[in-house]
């Protein structure tokens, strides 16, 4: 029997429940849930809804254990392992004899350059124009790493049929299908895909039409705002303190919020609009991979058609031009987002490129006041050679260490800009972001630093040679992968936040039931009973 406090969940609790806190960090943490686990109360965090009855997957795993998330995550670390050995096979076959060709060169005995670390093994210091033996290392690499990403690419088609076989969600039966008419109803998209050539056999089980929720959402964010409030005044007045509200004006907007959401429940069916997306479920796989056939609409196409500029001859829904994809796991997709329609969505991404671009306009700025003063130091300061090498450096460290910091302002932007653009899965939110940042920041620690190399220090008549000279290309480059290999590694072990986390975790279990957070606090610093599970996030 279940205690009546363990079946009712306050998240504005004070003091917080410890244990309960303890059940959301396992429920929250990575981890493979137990076999044979019924999802009832007693084994569902009442917080979030997931199974605090799991277990944590060991350090040396198989990747195929992670099959429980999906394919995602395993073909991730599946690619990390491929991307080793392919720089193994590279720096085997060509980066040795590479590296001791390099070393051998003579180049800046002619140039006059600095011949430092950063010249003497680069390629910059080989004075042959040809080079035979490298130019057929590079063909046989490239020969290998062609075959090697043949093999790569069954062997990845592999690993994605063994994990649809082992886990089998009601996705694989089911489609997702956009921009269908706002004003059609059920009965129609049934009729559609019973009747339609091609299609008359499929046997259609559910059809589920997804609603606009944000009004239901934002009443519930100001509920739990209200709430917060409400908890902290109670807590001031166990502490005989004034707040600066009282209890009855908290009580009376709950009440009113409360209200609304009952109205909101009661006429559901009139208030919530129809986003124009809905899923299909199939009673075989092979039916809802029918449909995905007969419909191959992409999404620039249906923009290019909703602008006016192109029309395609696709198979369309009651005159629409609709997309249909196999439909993500129910918990992938983001439902506050389905209602955007595609045009406000690429408003929304061209908007992130906008900002994108002025922060890698500013990042070129700095690179180019510094590699400008590296080459004014270079040509017009007459400091002996050591202090002028210290400062070139020194400079050249700080470019680099600006290109990380632009790059850290390009990531949490670019993150923010693209929560904004309203992506109907959490699948694509992640891809968008993987894509813009990592072009981003290649653009500005390797396009831009050769830009910039090129704008200044090749004015002069020898501009190939200069970018060798001292705190030219070769220097900035390999400051940028110092820093680039370090700052990973400083900010891992320097996690201000995650620091904070640890302390608040300590905190909360040293005071007990004179903790003074809530129960939603005391959950998000998670796992504040089991230590041996602090580890990083």
């Amino acid at each position: 029997m279940i205690k009546k406090e363990e079946q009712v969940h306050d998240e504005f609790k004070r003091p917080p429940n410890l244990l309960k806190a303890k059940k959301h960090g396992n429920a929250k943490r990575f981890a493979a849930p137990l076999p044979f686990t019924d999802f009832d109360k007693d084994s569902v965090c009442p917080c979030c809804g997931y199974p605090y009855k799991n277990q944590i997957l060991p350090l040396c795993v198989s990747i195929s254990e992670f099959s429980f998330i999906g394919s995602g995550i395993v073909l991730y670390f599946d690619f990390v392992i491929y991307s080793q050995i392919i720089l193994l096979i590279y720096i085997s076959i060509v980066g040795v004899y590479t590296f001791y060709d390099n070393s051998q060169g003579f180049r800046c005995q002619f140039d006059k350059c600095e011949e430092d670390i950063y010249n003497k093994f680069s390629r910059s210091n080989v004075l042959k124009e040809l080079d035979i033996a490298a130019s057929y290392l590079n063909f046989a690499t490239l020969l290998i790493l062609i075959i090697t990403s043949l093999i790569y690419r069954r062997h990845i088609n592999k690993i994605c049929l063994e994990i649809d076989d082992a886990e089998i969600e009601a996705s694989d039966y089911s489609i997702m299908i956009y921009n269908i008419p706002k004003n059609c109803k059920k009965e129609d998209i049934r009729q559609f895909f019973l009747q339609e050539e091609g299609m008359e056999t499929l046997e259609l089980r559910k059809i589920c039409m997804a609603y606009e929720v944000k009004q239901f959402l934002f009443l519930k964010v100001e509920l739990d705002q209200q709430q917060m409030e409400l908890s902290q005044i109670l807590e001031l007045e166990r502490q005989k303190k004034k707040p600066p509200k009282t209890r009855t004006e908290i009580l009376q907007k709950i009440k009113e919020i409360y209200e609304k959401l009952d109205y909101v429940e009661k006429y559901k069916e009139v208030i919530f609009k129809f986003t124009g997306v809905a899923f299909l479920s199939f009673n075989y796989e092979k039916h809802a991979d029918i449909v995905c056939d007969q419909f191959q609409q992409t999404k620039i196409q249906l923009l290019l058609e909703q602008l006016n500029i192109k029309k395609y001859q696709n198979r369309k829904f009651l005159g629409n031009s609709i997309i249909v994809r196999k439909a993500p796991l129910p918990g992938d997709i983001l439902w506050e987002n389905l209602g955007i329609e595609i045009k406000e969505q690429y408003k929304r991404i061209v908007t992130t490129n906008i900002v994108t671009a002025i922060l890698l306009a500013v990042g070129l700025t700095l690179i180019f006041g510094l590699s400008y003063l590296q080459e004014y130091l270079n040509e017009q300061v007459k400091f002996d050679s050591t202090t002028t090498n210290v400062i070139i450096n020194f400079l050249g460290f700080l470019a680099s260490l600006i290109v990380s910091f632009i790059n850290s302002i390009l990531s949490s932007t670019i993150i923010k800009l693209i929560i904004r653009e309203s992506h109907s899965t959490k699948t694509e939110y992640d891809i968008s972001i993987a894509k813009k940042i990592g072009l981003a920041e290649f653009i500005n620690g390797a396009i831009l630093t050769l830009l910039v190399n090129i704008l200044i220090k090749g004015q002069n008549e020898s501009s190939i040679n200069s970018l060798y000279q001292t705190g030219g290309l070769n220097s900035d480059v390999m400051w940028i992968f110092m820093t680039d290999s370090f700052m990973p590694w400083f900010l891992f072990f320097f996690d201000f936040e995650h620091l904070k986390k640890l302390y608040l975790r300590r905190e909360i279990k040293r005071l007990g039931s004179s903790c003074k957070l809530t129960q939603k606090e005391a959950n998000e610093y998670k796992n504040v009973l089991n230590q041996e599970h602090l580890k990083v996030q």
